[in-house]
């Protein structure tokens, strides 16, 4: 076979495995903001705390997308 027919299969599966890897990262950052939103909720119930607020959880998960976009992106700066 020659190279020609190659490529643009090997185009088609690093496109696939790239739209895989992004939508995976996506999801574990979804997964983590839930379970430190449900790890703080838990923490006020017990210990009622009333000083953390939701605000401050958004914060940590934001600055680690804006650094994963801008590393995708590296044009956006």
């Amino acid at each position: 076979m020659p190279v020609a027919h190659l490529h643009p299969l090997i185009i088609i599966i690093i496109t696939i495995i790239i739209i895989l890897i992004v939508i995976i990262t996506l999801i574990i950052l979804i997964i983590a903001q839930v379970i430190i939103i449900t790890a703080v909720v838990v923490n006020q119930r017990q210990r009622h705390y009333h000083f953390i607020r939701p605000h401050h959880l958004h914060r940590p998960i934001n600055i680690v997308l804006h650094r994963w976009i801008s590393w995708m992106n590296p044009t956006n700066q």
